[in-house]
């Protein structure tokens, strides 16, 4: 599963705002909170740095945000039925 987000939306305070900026960052789709614990250690393990812990935001979706050894952007979401 794909998800863009547009400017003005949840995902600026990840990245850098402005018309110069190159940044992106790639949504990963979790199937369960299990599954997003999963990544979690996933991630730690391959040296990766979580910037943003598992949590609910204010439109009820679970996940994460990380960066991994290079410096690139992730995040981990998880959309459940009926949202």
């Amino acid at each position: 599963m794909i998800h863009f987000f547009e400017q003005g939306s949840q995902i600026d305070e990840y990245l850098p705002s402005g018309p110069k900026t190159s940044e992106i960052i790639f949504t990963l789709s979790a199937e369960t909170e299990a599954e997003v614990k999963e990544w979690t250690d996933k991630v730690k393990e391959a040296g990766g740095h979580i910037f943003h812990e598992a949590d609910r935001d204010g439109t009820n979706h679970h996940g994460f945000a990380f960066t991994d050894p290079d410096g690139h952007k992730f995040n981990v979401l998880l959309m459940e039925q009926g949202m």
